[in-house]
């Protein structure tokens, strides 16, 4: 799929990197998304544990820091709003 066919209520996009990690980007306020979400962006990034996946979130604010995600573009986003299966 094109980044632009991944999208929701409040995600303008996800982008998926050669190395299965996606880029998720919200949408802005003018757009419907919460003043919270306006422009954010963060990781999801998998892991594998003895043969299924779990996903792992990168670049909130506080204590999940960028973890190998890189930072994406400055606009991270605060932990509490990342999704509650990340771990």
């Amino acid at each position: 799929a094109e980044y632009t066919e991944l999208t929701g209520n409040y995600v303008r996009k996800i982008e998926v990197k050669s190395d299965g990690r996606l880029q998720v980007f919200f949408k802005s306020v003018a757009d419907g998304a919460h003043s919270a979400l306006d422009l954010k962006t963060f990781w999801l990034i998998p892991k594998v544990n003895g043969g299924s996946i779990s996903w792992q979130c990168a670049c909130g604010i506080g204590s999940n820091g960028c973890i190998d995600g890189g930072e994406p573009g400055g606009n991270a986003i605060e932990e509490k709003y990342l999704p509650s299966s990340c771990i």
